[in-house]
């Protein structure tokens, strides 16, 4: 994956590269705003603020906007990137940074806690790998990933009543839980399943606190104090983080992209 140049700010991503589409000799190039410098158009690639993409020959590059909204571009009709929303990143860069890196790095072997075995052996991440996490109040569902075949996911809460969702397909997915009640998080249907988590409910005011996101009032904000959880945070949060990620990977590219990384078990995790 193509990396930003390293001068480019966190603040100005505007956009990602969804597809290329054409026929060989077409080029599909980024020209970068920092430095002039020109790469090819990858799939995923980030765009920053005033960043250009040109193509030549038979080919369309589909790109993805921060707002939700799409842009394209084809021989004769570069895409500029737009200017970026202000936020408050000034102490939350260098995670960014990080975060950014990580989408470079090779596969790594996946450490996981196997808790059943055979054909639906169901495993929980490493990463992932205390059994009782923390969810604020009021928080209406929880993001649920683990290693291992793709199962029914049963919510059992603290008054013993239990629903259980659909078959996870990929071994992840969003599921509604009790409102204000712990509850169990169960690989398996009926209610008898192996227990990947117990949640346990907080006060909202009880979420750790990344420096530059506190009372995060911005999806991006939400993104940078979630994958500093899951990176750095206390290990009762991240089922926490894991749930803002999901709920997220379609408002911001980040999250989506950090989305797409967990659901192919490369982060986080042991390496």
């Amino acid at each position: 994956m193509q990396l930003a140049a390293a001068s480019a700010s966190p603040a100005d991503v505007v956009a990602e590269v969804s597809a290329v589409e054409g026929r060989e000799p077409a080029t599909a190039e980024i020209v970068r705003r920092s430095n002039g410098a020109a790469e090819p158009a990858s799939v995923y690639a980030f765009l920053y603020s005033g960043d250009i993409v040109r193509v030549r020959g038979q080919a369309v590059v589909r790109l993805r906007l921060a707002n939700r909204g799409v842009a394209e571009a084809s021989p004769g009709h570069d895409f500029t990137a737009p200017p970026s929303q202000p936020g408050r990143f000034d102490r939350a860069i260098r995670l960014f940074d990080r975060i950014v890196a990580l989408f470079a790095r090779p596969p790594g072997q996946v450490v996981v806690h196997t808790l059943l075995r055979g054909d639906n052996a169901v495993a929980r991440p490493a990463w992932l790998s205390q059994e009782t996490q923390k969810l604020p109040l009021a928080m209406p569902h929880v993001g649920v990933a683990w290693a291992g075949a793709a199962a029914p996911v049963t919510i059992r809460s603290a008054l013993g009543s239990s629903t259980t969702g659909e078959p996870a397909m990929n071994a992840s997915g969003m599921f509604d839980v009790p409102a204000d009640l712990p509850f169990d998080v169960l690989a398996g249907g009926g209610g008898s399943g192996a227990r990947l988590w117990r949640v346990v409910r907080t006060s909202p005011a009880a979420v750790p606190i990344l420096a530059g996101t506190e009372n995060p009032s911005t999806p991006r904000e939400r993104v940078l104090r979630a994958a500093w959880l899951m990176e750095e945070g206390p290990p009762e949060w991240r089922l926490f983080a894991l749930t803002e990620i999901v709920a997220l990977k379609d408002d911001d590219i980040v999250a989506g992209r950090l989305w797409r990384l967990v659901r192919a078990g490369e982060w986080p995790g042991a390496r």
